[in-house]
């Protein structure tokens, strides 16, 4: 009687330890891998799951990591069909949504939860008709279905004469296409359209303010543009090459980080 209850014991030991195996794989199979960081300058780290790890480079990157960049760093996340997301330095990313784009996974939002992320968006991504991609930061979305942009979110000093109590803001320049930009936080208010050559600011939880007009590309562009990184999108080279700045944003210097 003991060997049987030893060896029923042993049987069911053996089943639960399968059970357990098919459950990890089939995890696995699940985590699909919807974009790759094809370029890393300094250092950054992905949170996956509870733990973190050091970003390398062709990485995969998948649903609901937290990337963070260091001081003087900055990392590119390639995606479906030529599209990319470049974060610059000490920044934060999530990857909080994704969608099948012709059976393949891609994100579909992001959050920007400090810093400053330069977005292109182009291919299947561009062309789907179903699904908008959208950059969140916490008092602001911007939402396109095929664009280049700039987005940055930044907490400190206030800025604007208007809302002097005012330290949380959300900018964005256009460099191609159109970008919808509302305020979550602002029930009601529908945002606005802001399209190529211009940039409007998110203070708050204001509306945004009226798109102006940009004499030249986002800070991104600038900086990223002068390390060799990414080419000018049309229109835009002429501005950058005059040193002009994003309307309405302050200069910021042609370095990887911006």
């Amino acid at each position: 009687m003991r060997i049987f209850r030893n060896a029923y014991a042993i049987y069911i030991f053996s089943l639960m330890a399968a059970l357990m195996m098919q459950s990890i794989v089939a995890a696995a199979a699940l985590a699909q891998d919807l974009g790759t960081i094809s370029r890393l300058e300094g250092s950054a780290q992905v949170q996956r799951g509870g733990n973190t790890v050091q970003a390398t480079l062709s990485m995969g990157v998948q649903l609901h990591d937290r990337i963070t960049t260091g001081k003087n760093s900055y990392l590119t996340i390639s995606m479906l069909g030529g599209s990319a997301m470049t974060l610059s330095s000490d920044s934060t990313l999530t990857i909080d949504e994704s969608a099948n784009i012709g059976g393949t996974e891609a994100p579909r939002r992001v959050g920007l939860l400090a810093g400053g992320l330069h977005t292109i968006i182009s291919g299947a991504m561009r062309s789907s008709s179903s699904t908008a991609f959208e950059v969140h930061t916490p008092n602001a979305v911007g939402a396109v279905r095929g664009t280049e942009w700039d987005e940055v979110y930044e907490r400190g000093e206030p800025r604007l004469p208007q809302y002097k109590d005012c330290r949380e803001y959300t900018e964005v320049w256009v460099e191609d296409g159109i970008v919808h930009v509302a305020n979550p936080n602002v029930p009601g208010n529908p945002g606005q359209d802001v399209t190529k050559g211009h940039y409007v600011i998110v203070a708050c939880d204001h509306p945004p303010l009226a798109a102006t007009a940009a004499a030249g590309a986002g800070p991104g562009m600038r900086a990223f543009m002068a390390a060799g990184l990414i080419a000018p999108a049309a229109g835009i080279a002429a501005g950058v090459a005059a040193g002009t700045s994003g309307g309405g944003g302050s200069q910021k210097p042609s370095s990887p980080s911006f």
